[in-house]
């Protein structure tokens, strides 16, 4: 069954240029500030609580993170770029790891800079924050004990991962604009709230896994193109509000309440609310 959920008002073409041609203006980093490969290493330790607390703020590189089988956690930075060289800072309960004089948005990769971050979480329970721009790379969260997960994203081309069912908490944050980004297995993810903003890009966003308690996700999205992949297995309804130039809903569905679809199954529930304007959106059941 394939149905069309809303055929949204004419782009708003000077919004759409006006966000497009201020990233063609790209700058490069010159070339007098590249010096020696500089290399920094932070292991950050539990707090009181045996949580480890860690904030991330990086522009302009690689990003990679995945579990390390190890009991600690360690933070493996390279860059040959003085002004960024990360500073790092103990905050009461937690840790937070900074790069100074971050490039400006419209700054474009060039292949004489490093910037590589590169994370392994150990096995004590994780508090992460992460606020990352002009980006590439994993985040893979198969393993990792979370706590609570926020990502600020900006201009990336980035796979987010759970393969396995990771431990219960509480909030999977995600707040992205103009980036490419895969997100897998979020059934997986072990999170009661999961809340994605997306209103720029292009963005799969793959429920597939094993859900372990009710989970509740919050999409918004606008211009760009967002696909949702939903698990044949689930157990889920998924309400839509707002308007877009093309909304598309596929699979075996039945019509529940206004713009409320559902897809039946036993087991806990999944509960999708997206809030689209201007962009497209699909969702489609995946065997």
């Amino acid at each position: 069954m394939k149905k069309i959920l809303v055929i949204g008002l004419v782009t708003i073409l000077v919004v759409f240029f006006g966000v497009t041609g201020f990233f063609a203006f790209r700058q490069d980093v010159p070339k007098s500030k590249v010096g020696s490969l500089q290399s920094i290493t932070a292991n950050p330790t539990p707090n009181s609580k045996g949580v480890v607390d860690l904030t991330l703020i990086m522009t302009g590189g690689s990003f990679n993170l995945s579990s390390s089988g190890s009991s600690e956690s360690s933070v493996n930075i390279e860059t040959n770029i003085q002004d960024w060289v990360p500073q790092q800072t103990a905050t009461g309960e937690g840790y937070r790891i900074e790069q100074p004089n971050r490039p400006r948005n419209n700054w474009q990769k060039v292949d004489y800079t490093v910037n590589n971050w590169r994370i392994n979480a150990g096995q004590n329970p994780m508090d992460l924050k992460i606020d990352a721009r002009i980006w590439d790379g994993e985040i893979d969260l198969t393993g990792v004990d979370l706590r609570s997960f926020q990502l600020a994203d900006l201009n990336s081309n980035s796979t987010i991962r759970f393969d396995k069912p990771t431990k219960l908490y509480d909030t999977f944050l995600i707040d992205s604009v103009r980036s490419k980004m895969n997100v897998y297995g979020l059934l997986n993810s072990g999170a009661k709230n999961v809340i994605l903003k997306i209103p720029f890009g292009n963005y799969l966003v793959d429920f597939s896994g094993q859900l372990q308690q009710d989970m509740s996700a919050v999409i918004t999205t606008g211009f760009g193109k967002t696909r949702l992949e939903i698990a044949d297995s689930a157990n889920v309804q998924i309400t839509y509000i707002g308007q877009t130039r093309k909304a598309t809903i596929e699979g075996d569905w039945s019509q529940g309440e206004g713009t409320t679809f559902i897809h039946s199954n036993p087991g806990y529930l999944l509960d999708i609310v997206v809030n689209s304007d201007q962009g497209d959106l699909e969702v489609v059941v995946v065997k």
